[in-house]
């Protein structure tokens, strides 16, 4: 059985990034790929990352169509 070779931590090379769009997090996610690519991370804890930047782009795709919904509502009551 072969055993991976430990994980390194490796210091924040980026500062961290706002992911208040759905742009922003695209652009994290290929980041965080590129790094996985690239063996600067583990493909393991890149995918927990890309993982949980998903659950992020699904709050604000959410948020986005409440906002939208609200003003549908709004344009639809006398």
């Amino acid at each position: 059985m072969t055993q991976q070779p430990p994980a390194v931590i490796i210091p924040a090379i980026r500062a961290p990034k706002r992911l208040n769009t759905l742009g922003q997090v695209r652009r994290e996610m290929t980041a965080v790929y590129q790094d996985m690519r690239e063996g600067i991370i583990q493909t393991q804890d890149g995918s927990r990352l890309v993982y949980a930047l998903g659950q992020i782009a699904g709050v604000i795709e959410t948020e986005q169509i409440e906002r939208r919904l609200e003003s549908i509502e709004k344009q639809v009551k006398p």
